[in-house]
């Protein structure tokens, strides 16, 4: 199994052949789509034996769907593999990956996209399998994910295991709801088309967010969309439209505007409340992000006197939670947005020991900081999953504070960080844990003290 969750087999030449829908232990004949200097990439056509690792996927998208790709053996043994990944990457010890208590339904937000020309399975239509249109009847329309490789391409998703109700009811009801109401369905390749995406986030709290794009067409059946919804819906905390006329989905340069409810939806761990706005990061498994921070807090071990940084802070959820056990707390996180609902939820909490700082760590001084707030006795790290660039690393091992406690969805470039680290730095503790069941996606947390 390589690190990106895919299993592989060699060539006769020696050449690494990544199966995508392969389990260890398959033997089956691999058509190739993809050639590259060192390996290839291809997918099964025809089993000769089926691993004894497989399970039937409870997902009827499954094999066509990119989302859940091992759901095709037990929970057990995708804990055990993810373990092994992390293994590969350092050369000390890992500990059972910590496991999610729901495997399924565990995720508070989804995006969903919608097309006129959806794509169709073998199932439905062997002679118009993938790339060809099914016909200007409504059955042409979709609100669903996009096929893997094929970005213009969306499937219709009837139901999904990944976000617990209302998420599957509100999504169909959308769709159904726009084509009774003749709206068009937005054709990425020839960008055409009033509904574009929909965004639903939940909360373990019971509020509801759901965001609806459109491209600027049809204004008096966008009205009647999301009033028809609102009515069918009324438990709905937090309903917001937004006009996206670019070419690409991204909403978060967009204008958006609310048309009903409040303008965020509240979320708890722990003792702790957040508010969650349209545009806000926040870790999409709720329950398990409360461990992730109790983790944190275990490999911090603060007594209430500490400077703490948090790099790349987001709305700060990681910098309030520490901000209760230490005397000061200083986030900082390039998206400004970020930054204001990080400064809110701060209030919201009636925590004032902690600054939150609008800047690019990339551009940013570290050290100037340090002249401003005092030295860190320890600094949060969460980058983004490409990690950290060599001008961020030099600035930490420049400042040294005696703990860097690095929090990472991407061990690959986690260790590749490391490495740059080691010569005043050890691994002092390690312990990955599943935020994404049914994925190869794992979080990892890594304690790295100075060497006295």
């Amino acid at each position: 199994m390589s690190t990106e969750g895919i299993a592989y087999g060699w060539s006769e030449q020696g050449k690494k052949i990544y199966v995508e829908n392969g389990v260890i232990g398959d033997i089956c004949d691999v058509k190739i789509y993809k050639r590259e200097k060192g390996s290839y990439t291809g997918k099964a056509i025809y089993f000769h034996k089926r691993s004894d690792l497989r399970l039937e996927p409870i997902c009827p998208h499954f094999g066509l769907c990119g989302g859940c790709r091992w759901q095709f053996v037990s929970y057990e043994q995708q804990l055990l593999w993810k373990q092994e990944l992390v293994q590969e990457l350092f050369d000390i010890p890992i500990p059972p990956v910590l496991p999610a208590p729901q495997t399924l339904f565990y995720r508070n937000k989804l995006e969903f996209s919608a097309t006129n020309d959806r794509w169709v399975t073998e199932l439905e239509s062997p002679e118009l399998t993938g790339n060809k249109s099914v016909g200007e009847a409504p059955e042409a329309n979709a609100l669903g994910f996009h096929v893997p490789h094929r970005w213009a391409k969306i499937f219709q998703v009837d139901t999904c295991y990944l976000q617990p109700d209302p998420s599957n009811s509100l999504r169909l009801a959308i769709k159904e709801i726009a084509e009774e109401l003749g709206i068009t369905f937005y054709n990425p390749v020839q960008q055409i088309g009033t509904l574009r995406n929909v965004t639903i986030r939940t909360s373990s709290t019971g509020q509801v967010m759901v965001i609806i794009a459109f491209y600027p067409d049809q204004l008096e059946q966008q009205i009647a969309l999301l009033s028809r919804l609102y009515q069918r819906f009324p438990t709905i905390t937090s309903l917001y439209s937004v006009q996206n006329a670019k070419g690409n989905d991204s909403i978060y340069d967009c204008e958006l505007s609310l048309f009903a409810g409040q303008p965020y939806i509240m979320e708890k761990i722990g003792d702790l409340s957040f508010a969650i706005t349209p545009k806000s990061f926040f870790q999409v498994n709720t329950s398990q992000a409360e461990r992730l921070f109790q983790l944190v807090l275990e490999f911090a071990q603060l007594n209430n006197n500490e400077t703490v940084y948090d790099l790349y802070c987001g709305t700060g959820a990681i910098s309030l939670t520490a901000a209760r056990h230490s005397q000061k707390v200083v986030g900082i996180e390039l998206i400004a947005d970020a930054i204001r609902d990080a400064k809110f939820n701060a209030e919201l909490n009636n925590i004032t020991n902690v600054e939150f700082i609008t800047g690019d760590l990339q551009t940013i001084s570290i050290p100037n900081l340090v002249c401003q707030y005092g030295q860190p006795d320890v600094v949060i790290t969460d980058p983004p999953r490409s990690g950290m660039t060599n001008k961020v690393i030099a600035q930490l091992l420049t400042i040294a504070p005696a703990k860097i406690i690095y929090v990472s969805c991407n061990p690959v470039t986690q260790a590749r960080d490391v490495k740059n680290l080691l010569h005043k730095y050890h691994v002092r503790k390690i312990q990955p844990l599943d935020m994404f069941p049914q994925t190869a996606h794992v979080e990892n947390v890594l304690l790295l003290e100075a060497m006295s």
